[in-house]
């Protein structure tokens, strides 16, 4: 996966090496061959591209971050030397985000799989910190639903299309279905980055939504504490009584956190 992560950061990557990671990884034998058949090819050219998108979408799978890049310019009065391969300046290390604190809207920690799950289920069955992950925006969260929808049904039809190429008569059927494959991971590929991507929210905003959350939380906590005080009480020699006591030493920590949290 190292490679695979290092050619698509590369803005002077080949397609033959691609085409040599490609199958590696996946080797699906419809595109290996309309690969190797398109040896050679050029970026911009109907196989670089769909080349690129099978290798990006294998990337997305495998929750690989691609860090866009530049070439970097050659200093005046410097050649480069003709045989040897251009090298891409050093890419600084993906910092993992720290754990933010307590009750924060985690906008950096955002996973792919999470905002899929929570996408399978309505609005209004989301409680306030999942509403948070979606910065308390219903219709983020319903247009990204559709989106999800439209993704579903693209693969749907590339399931039609892979069946559809291994029966094509002829170079020419072949190459229109692939065409149109490439066109419906392109447009799924879109998709997803548009799921994926969430708008940043005022500090200000922020900070309210938190603050929302927080007191949310803290009026759960207060009302399970007094429950779990009143079953104590009236049961005190009931089988549950050990993991009772334990969760009433977790909330009653938890419930001192926030409140501090709140008083700063």
């Amino acid at each position: 996966m190292k490679q695979l992560k290092t050619y698509l950061e590369n803005p002077e990557r080949d397609y033959q090496t691609g085409v040599e990671i490609y199958k590696r990884l996946e080797n699906k034998m419809s595109y290996t061959l309309f690969f190797v058949k398109n040896k050679n090819s050029k970026p911009g050219s109907q196989a670089f591209n769909m080349l690129m998108s099978r290798l990006k979408r294998i990337a997305r799978i495998k929750n690989l971050v691609i860090v866009k890049r530049k070439t970097a310019p050659v200093p005046e009065g410097i050649k480069e030397k003709p045989d040897a391969p251009a090298s891409p300046p050093p890419v600084p290390p993906v910092k993992e985000p720290t754990q933010p604190p307590m009750g924060e809207v985690q906008q950096l920690t955002r996973k792919k799989e999470t905002t899929n799950k929570l996408l399978s289920f309505d609005w209004d069955e989301l409680n306030e910190r999942e509403k948070a992950y979606f910065n308390y925006d219903s219709s983020m969260f319903e247009q990204k639903k559709q989106m999800l929808k439209q993704v579903a049904e693209l693969e749907r039809d590339m399931k039609a299309l892979h069946l559809a190429i291994k029966k094509a008569e002829g170079d020419e059927e072949r190459k229109g279905i692939a065409q149109k494959l490439a066109s419906a991971e392109d447009e799924q590929f879109g998709l997803y980055e548009q799921i994926d991507l969430f708008s940043e929210v005022s500090e200000k905003k922020a900070n309210d939504d938190n603050r929302a959350v927080l007191i949310s939380e803290r009026n759960n906590l207060r009302s399970k504490i007094s429950k779990i005080k009143k079953q104590l009480e009236q049961e005190p020699e009931h089988k549950q009584t050990e993991k009772r006591q334990q969760r009433l030493k977790e909330s009653e920590t938890r419930l001192t956190k926030i409140e501090t949290s709140l008083n700063e």
